[in-house]
């Protein structure tokens, strides 16, 4: 029986009721399952939710791991070139010193002391290194634009500025090793008639002695009677007189030990993400800045507007410093009160300004960043050419050809300012679009700006306030906030700041850093800015705040001291190489240096680049030094400085005497001994260990008695006493070092060091070329002396025994050995320029080339710069900071007197002038690209004064 209803059998109304039952049952039925879509849609999202999440932690894990990897290959690569760096010193060091067993106690303690100052440069850089990594990775955060935004400022010259030497090529020269003689191109015939040896030892040329026979019609036997000294044939008795002399020298100066222990010196050494905010720049809360008026021609009090034209961003370091932030920087309006005058005031032209850094961003914990979004577009499209400005017209930026910057200075052309402002895209959606994206970013650097400031907590430094030096101008280091004045900008229209360039230069000259490896920790450090913006800015700020300073370094060491000494190396400059490329030439530039004598007031080194060897570069380099005052050059056996001597002396009236390095006159003969085994002899049973050094004569008779030393002919005999004779010399003037307790420059020492080599040192010098002379003459088949018509006598080496080549140095420059009798300022050594010179050979090694002929100027501007703070113990990243400090306040006092200069705080930049009616660009180190920088008084700015002021302050 069903149990469905009778249809037929229900009334309408039934019918209805049931029909509406059913509806409802059908309703109940969809909402129903309508809930459970609902519900399974609703666990479907809850998902995707949650996977959304874990897939946004997993990209941030990855995008982290990226980070940590290309932090620690950034890391890895200069602690790589540390690495290097280490070696090579101690390399040089081992080739120098160690291995040649130089027995001079007091270079042993000028090299001590020369790697100890570079020990604490890398020591700081290593510090810096770690800083960066812990608190500058900024991990969490997405960096989709690899580190770099489009350019703007002054960056788009730096970038084709730098692009200049964006190329890079492997030319690194073989060996710095150089030949005995090497000779000048432009040699000059000497005054008795000879050439000075323009034509290769090694085609058998004949070596003048500086003596003259008296009797040229004499045979050979005579003249052979004459060099041998008749009254002492025997070696061994000129052996045995020096050896005599040596004994009653105090205090016995020298045993066979090694080094022996040196006096503490004080080393002055201190040290100071990138859209992250690490603090502002203020004015104070001043309301009003002191300025010269140009329509009224007076100093008078500028207003400035209530509120901030704009707030810029300058890249900056704080903290560490490697650790790269933004500082944010206001621009105002000023107006003068009388005339209604107005300019915009940058803060790179103001003295006393503040920086108020956000504490959580010193602790490494930032709170405060930049809209990456809107950071990623801070600037416009414009030409590879053009550079774009912050401050235009009616907020306009204008852009101006990198190559008519200052034109109107050097050619007296009259430049519109705003004649090269992008007027076509005035109206055009790019412009309108750039405003509203700038008005964004307006709005967001000024609410950071008003938090950071009004922010109780942080902390305000001072870094214009400062004490001067009693009685002068120069501000005192130690009132100096060289930390705070760091993150000031380096130019007006710059987005670099002074201590970021300052790190970035110093880290190149000092550890030989080549420049893609400072780009490669930078970019580790978020700093936006390309390899060719870094070497850009590296060599305009050279340009401007160091380049006046070395030119002062060399003036001083020209000026106080009386022995000068000189070296070079070579350095493929790619600018200079293609024009003597095209003039058949050598390819290959030269890097000098000067350096101050031992007895010198000041310590100091100077490097200068140049196209060619030739012997005028010296005379180019040497030619300011005082007339008439007797100076002494010591040199190797190159003959460019025999023919820059001469053209000193008869065309630019000045009183040098040429003195030879006794180093250079032992190194050959050290190579023959050791290629021998002789030197192994000399040291394990002549001059053994803890023996005294004067026992030499002794064990050598007593060694020859023995068996084995029956083997030891007496050609080798001889050549060992020559050795150590040459090593007597030093042995003595190192004694009298260590007992003055390194202390060269005082007047007891110099006193002190003469006796002793009137007394000593004389009587050995004799002996050496008695000893020479008289091996010459008993061995004829390895040197021949002869006699020309002018009386003039002549060796002759033979090549295919070694030791000719080892003895050509001391012939052929007795003279010159000789001059250290004459002053205790001459050294018997120039082991310092080779130090020096070793530093160029490191940043060749990495760096390889340099494209421009600016580049190659920066360079030796900041490495005169970080060798003379190592020579003086002084921190070269806080000196440039001080310098620069000082370098402003003049510019600063300058403008306030009313002198007006359109380079006043800008940027060197290239200019362009008429030769013959072509129109030609210079770079930024042309002499005839003059800039207000090179106006200011550096006197008392170098760092051995600024070594002066801080010492001042400790006694």
């Amino acid at each position: 029986m069903s149990n469905s209803p009778d249809l037929q059998s229900l009334s309408r109304a039934e019918l209805e009721a049931l029909l509406q039952k059913q509806n409802a049952l059908l309703a109940e039925k969809d909402k129903l399952i309508k809930k459970k879509e609902a519900e399974a849609a609703q666990e479907k999202l809850q998902f995707h939710k949650k996977l959304s999440k874990v897939k946004e932690k997993l990209a941030s894990a990855n995008t982290d791991n990226r980070k940590l990897k290309t932090c620690n290959s950034n890391l890895a690569t200069i602690y790589e070139n540390l690495i290097v760096y280490i070696k090579e010193n101690r390399l040089n060091s081992m080739k120098l010193f160690e291995d040649e067993m130089l027995p001079s106690v007091y270079e042993y303690q000028r090299l001590n002391e020369f790697l100890t100052s570079m020990a604490f440069t890398l020591i700081d850089s290593v510090r810096q290194l770690h800083y960066h990594q812990e608190h500058s990775l900024n991990l969490g955060t997405s960096e989709q634009n690899h580190g770099e935004i489009p350019l703007q400022d002054d960056d788009k010259f730096l970038e084709k500025y730098g692009r200049e030497e964006a190329s890079r090529e492997a030319e690194v020269r073989e060996s710095d090793e150089q030949h005995q003689f090497e000779f000048d191109d432009d040699s000059k015939t000497s005054a008795e008639g000879q050439q000075d040896n323009s034509v290769s030892i090694a085609a058998g040329v004949k070596i003048y002695a500086p003596g003259r026979y008296p009797d040229a019609r004499q045979d050979n036997e005579s003249l052979y009677s004459h060099l041998s000294n008749s009254d002492s044939r025997n070696i061994e008795e000129r052996l045995k007189t020096a050896v005599d002399a040596l004994k009653e020298l105090p205090e016995d100066g020298y045993h066979n030990q090694g080094v022996v222990r040196r006096r503490p010196e004080r080393h002055y050494v201190s040290a100071n993400r990138f859209n992250e905010v690490a603090g502002i720049l203020t004015y104070g809360g001043k309301k009003s800045v002191w300025m010269y008026c140009h329509k009224c021609h007076k100093v008078t009090e500028f207003v400035l507007n209530s509120k901030a034209d704009r707030v810029n961003t300058l890249y900056t370091l704080s903290g560490g410093c490697q650790d790269v932030k933004n500082t944010l920087v206001p621009v105002y309006t000023a107006s003068c009160p009388e005339c209604g005058e107005s300019t915009q005031l940058n803060p790179a032209v103001v003295q006393k300004l503040s920086v108020i850094e956000d504490t959580d961003s010193l602790k490494g914990e930032g709170r405060l960043f930049l809209n990456e979004e809107t950071a990623n577009r801070d600037s416009p499209h414009v030409d590879e050419d053009m550079t774009v400005s912050d401050t235009g017209i009616n907020g306009m930026r204008t852009a101006r050809m990198a190559s008519e910057c200052r034109s109107a200075e050097v050619h007296n052309t009259p430049v519109n300012s705003t004649e090269t402002a992008c007027k076509h895209t005035s109206d055009s959606k790019e412009t309108a679009a750039y405003r509203q994206e700038d008005a964004a970013r307006q709005k967001e650097r000024r609410r950071l700006y008003r938090e950071i400031r009004n922010n109780q907590g942080n902390l305000t430094m001072s870094c214009g306030n400062c004490r001067f030096v009693e009685g002068t101008s120069i501000i005192d280091p130690w009132s100096f906030n060289a930390g705070a004045y760091g993150m000031t900008p380096a130019f007006v229209k710059s987005r670099l700041s002074i201590g970021l360039l300052s790190v970035m230069g110093a880290t190149f000259c000092q550890m030989g850093v080549a420049k893609n490896k400072i780009k490669t920790v930078f970019d580790g450090a978020g700093l936006p800015i390309s390899r060719e913006q870094l070497t850009g800015g590296i060599n305009c700020f050279a340009r401007a705040f160091l380049h006046k300073t070395a030119e002062q370094i060399k003036k001083d060491i020209l000026s106080s001291s009386e022995t000068i000494l000189m070296d070079e190396t070579t350095l493929v400059v790619t600018e200079t190489a293609r024009k003597k490329k095209a003039q058949g030439s050598s390819r290959k530039s030269e890097m000098w240096v000067l350096n101050s004598g031992w007895t010198s007031s000041i310590s100091a080194s100077y490097y200068y680049i140049s196209p060619t060897r030739a012997g005028k570069t010296a005379v180019e380099i040497l030619k300011d030094m005082p007339k008439s005052v007797k100076k002494y050059l010591v040199a190797d056996g190159y003959t460019g400085y025999d023919t820059a001597v001469r053209t000193l002396n008869k065309d630019h009236g000045t009183n040098v005497v040429l003195a030879r390095c006794h180093t250079h006159c032992r190194r050959p003969l050290h190579k023959f001994l050791k290629d021998h085994g002789l030197l192994k002899i000399y040291n394990q049973y002549l001059l053994p260990k803890n023996s005294r050094f004067t026992d030499f004569y002794d064990n050598l008779k007593k060694y020859r008695e023995k068996k084995r030393g029956r083997l030891l002919t007496e050609r080798d005999a001889e050549l060992l006493s020559i050795y150590y004779l040459i090593n007597a010399l030093f042995v003595v003037d190192s004694a009298v070092a260590v007992r003055h307790g390194y202390d060269t420059a005082s007047e007891e020492f110099s006193q002190d060091l003469m006796k002793e080599r009137n007394n000593r040192s004389a009587i050995i010098l004799d002996a050496l070329f008695d000893a020479v002379k008289i091996f010459i003459v008993r061995n004829p088949l390895v040197m021949k002396a002869s006699v020309n018509e002018q009386g003039q006598i002549c060796y002759t080496p033979n090549r295919i025994f070694p030791e000719s080549t080892a003895l050509l140095y001391l012939i052929r420059y007795e003279k010159d050995l000789k001059r250290f009798i004459e002053s205790p300022s001459v050294e018997l050594s120039q082991s310092s320029c080779e130090r020096a010179i070793k530093e160029v050979i490191s940043v060749r090694r990495n760096a390889q080339k340099l494209q421009s002929i600016d580049r190659a100027n920066a360079l030796a501007d900041f490495m005169s710069i970080a060798h003379t703070c190592a020579l003086n113990h002084v921190s070269v990243q806080q000196y440039i900071l001080w310098l620069t400090a000082n370098i402003k306040h003049q510019l600063y006092q300058m403008k306030l007197a009313g002198h007006d200069d359109p380079t006043f705080f800008t940027m060197p930049k290239k200019a362009e002038l008429f030769e013959n009616g072509e129109k030609k660009t210079i770079g930024i180190y042309d002499p005839k690209n003059i800039m207000c920088y090179d106006k200011v008084d550096v006197t008392g700015l170098t760092p051995y004064a600024y070594k002066k002021y801080l010492a001042m302050a400790i006694k």
